[in-house]
């Protein structure tokens, strides 16, 4: 992500952030609640710098995978969970993060949704 917005800007916690996922067919976005992600803080984003930082999206499927797991086994049961949400959330064009107290909006596209090599 870039901040264009000419000011170094840190967050510390998500006492003023609102997350958000953004519907692709009501060009629309729906409040999530703060259980939704797990970002690791301080982030910290420098003005006119571009960063990349992980944001882990907190979400259950109907089962584990099994202890003792063959090599084969796991990377079946990652394509059924990977193919199990891009369906169940396909309408998903993304999500964003609002940070409350600077009327500011940070956008992550939906690269989330496509399958990894």
């Amino acid at each position: 992500m870039t901040n264009h917005t000419g000011e170094d800007i840190r967050i510390d916690s998500d006492t003023d952030l609102t997350y958000g996922a953004k519907a692709r067919s009501q060009n629309a976005v729906q409040t999530l609640p703060k259980t939704a992600f797990n970002p690791d803080f301080p982030i910290i984003l420098p003005r006119n710098e571009r960063m990349y930082f992980a944001l882990e999206l907190n979400m259950s499927y109907k089962e584990a995978e099994k202890d003792g797991a063959t090599l084969e086994d796991r990377r079946k049961f990652r394509k059924e969970v990977e193919q199990y949400f891009r369906s169940k959330y396909e309408n998903v064009d993304g999500f964003e993060i609002r940070l409350e107290d600077k009327k500011i909006a940070i956008d992550l596209p939906a690269d989330w949704n496509k399958p990894k090599n």
